[in-house]
């Protein structure tokens, strides 16, 4: 009896695990795509992941637009994520400025 709870929680966690993994390759891939492997500052790799998840919704968006399904609040979300997804690029390329500044003085 108690060894079942156990063997579904773990294979719940194991789940878990795996889903951590299949996104940390999705974003591996994506920094490797825009030739990115060398972001060592930790707050840039945290903006290409919140941009990674902003766009993730593109394609399904194009999609139900195609079909006739898309009405303006949508059209106005996505244009919120689009907003959101320059605003982590210009942060970043805050960010990269700054440290350029401060090894230039």
């Amino acid at each position: 009896m108690f060894g079942k709870s156990d063997d579904k929680m773990s294979k719940k966690e194991l789940k878990e695990l795996e889903k951590q993994r299949k996104e940390e390759e999705k974003i591996a891939a994506a920094l490797a795509r825009y030739g990115l492997d060398g972001l060592r500052n930790p707050q840039d790799v945290q903006s290409v992941r919140n941009i990674i998840a902003a766009q993730s919704g593109d394609g399904f968006f194009e999609f139900g637009q195609l079909l006739g399904g898309a009405n303006e609040k949508d059209f106005l979300r996505q244009l919120y994520y689009q907003n959101k997804i320059l605003m982590e690029q210009n942060f970043i390329l805050i960010r990269q400025l700054d440290e350029i500044s401060s090894k230039l003085k």
